[in-house]
């Protein structure tokens, strides 16, 4: 058994896979595994991480069939750590490999789990930092579990906390949420991301975006329940009109127009949608769950003996 597994997802990072090798060399680890996760790379990240592989046994490497998405890459590496010790690290070098010894300390020192939180970053899209601020606010409004602002999926936990969150089967992952839900004793540890050097960043607004509507809906019931409200206190106001709307025709004070009624038209029609936007949510994540198709496909291992493909 490894003393430390390192877990690095990559997706066309085919100029940062050397340099990133090089500063985990530096860290001058004795008992270590590095774990990389091609998630259908189009360039030569495959190519680059076999040489090292071929050149150095504490390397390994899983290629997806194709791009599955960043959560389902760490799932792949967690599967088939065998440190004592896990880090999770992005293959971009925005996350300072330098704090992995201090984490890899922390946890040593008797904390199950070591989060980082970005205090700043490289410069980039104005918008960008204000939707993340959106959705953290969001989903600590409506989620039960509490979700560490500005959390990173750059962390360390032990083996106890690796087969705990390894019970988790749920199709879509959102490893944020999870590691926060199940507790234990945690550190958090903050650090300035450092400046893309190489390529440019694969985390779209699109699939930012995704991964927030699976967190909120993973994590939290209240988007149900206040639909149901905002749905009863329409149905309250709408009946209340209706009664008023009897009422002035019985005394013949009929307003001409149509304004009132396209208003309120307008004003149900959208709670209208708005509800069943939500409900089809739940339905939707209901029925991916029912199809338990795999979460991934393995196309190659280097180093790894198994050959799981979920």
């Amino acid at each position: 058994m490894s003393e430390v597994t390192i877990i690095i997802p990559i997706l066309n990072e085919q100029d940062s896979i050397l340099p990133m090798y090089n500063s985990l060399k530096a860290l001058n680890l004795t008992d270590y595994e590095i774990i990389w996760i091609d998630d259908g790379s189009t360039d030569d990240s495959f190519q680059k991480i076999k040489e090292l592989c071929i050149s150095d046994q504490h390397s390994k490497c899983i290629s997806f069939s194709r791009n599955f998405g960043h959560q389902y890459a760490l799932l792949a590496g967690m599967k088939r750590a065998k440190g004592k010790i896990i880090v999770h690290i992005d293959g971009d070098l925005q996350h300072p490999v330098s704090l992995i010894s201090t984490m890899i300390s922390k946890i040593n020192e008797g904390y199950d789990i070591v989060t980082t939180k970005r205090m700043g970053t490289e410069k980039g899209s104005f918008l960008k930092p204000i939707f993340s601020i959106f959705f953290y606010r969001l989903i600590n409004f409506l989620s039960e579990t509490k979700i560490s602002e500005n959390a990173a999926d750059f962390r360390a936990f032990n083996k106890k906390v690796l087969n705990r969150v390894m019970e988790f089967q749920e199709q879509h992952l959102f490893w944020r949420g999870i590691f926060d839900w199940v507790g234990y004793k945690r550190f958090d540890l903050a650090y300035s991301a450092n400046p893309r050097e190489y390529g440019k960043t694969k985390y779209t607004f699109r699939k930012m975006f995704s991964l927030a509507r699976f967190g909120i809906t993973s994590f939290s019931l209240k988007p149900l329940r206040l639909a149901l409200t905002l749905g009863l206190f329409i149905s309250f106001f709408a009946f209340a009109f209706g009664i008023y709307a009897l009422i002035a025709y019985i005394n013949g004070r009929i307003v001409s127009g149509w304004t009132s009624i396209i208003i309120t038209s307008m004003i149900i029609g959208g709670v209208q949608l708005l509800v069943v936007g939500i409900l089809g949510e739940y339905i939707g994540n209901i029925y991916r769950e029912v199809l338990k198709r795999p979460k991934y496909l393995i196309n190659d291992t280097i180093n790894i003996v198994d050959d799981e493909g979920s």
